[in-house]
């Protein structure tokens, strides 16, 4: 009976691993990840204020006239009141979106917070 690491101890494994071409393989998926990424776009509220506003407070008695035409113009299409999010932190969408990613930093005020409300 032949045993089947016979012969194993002579193969080097860096040899073997060392003639394949790590560049060559990651270019497709390097192609596909591209073209995956053209479909998303990444909005923030300091780059696209026409679409999207963030209050860390919602207070409508500190806001100008353009943000109450904003909020007005979201909450409309969502028939929701504005009175129902005073005090809370709120981001609003001019439009509705399909969003894929939604990314929080330093919002959070204390441990019982951290839940998001969708308002569609």
């Amino acid at each position: 009976m032949s045993n089947h690491g016979e012969g194993k101890k002579d193969i080097k494994l860096n040899e073997i691993f060392s003639v394949i071409d790590t560049k060559n393989i990651m270019k497709p998926f390097k192609e596909y990840q591209a073209s995956l990424d053209s479909f998303f776009t990444e909005y923030s509220p300091s780059k696209f204020p026409s679409l999207i506003r963030f209050y860390e407070t919602f207070n409508t008695d500190t806001f100008s006239s353009e943000d109450h035409r904003f909020i007005a113009n979201a909450l409309d299409m969502a028939n929701y009141d504005e009175s129902a999010l005073k005090g809370e932190c709120v981001l609003l969408f001019a439009e509705p979106l399909i969003v894929s990613e939604l990314r929080c930093k330093g919002v959070i005020r204390n441990k019982n917070e951290g839940a998001i409300r969708l308002i569609l």
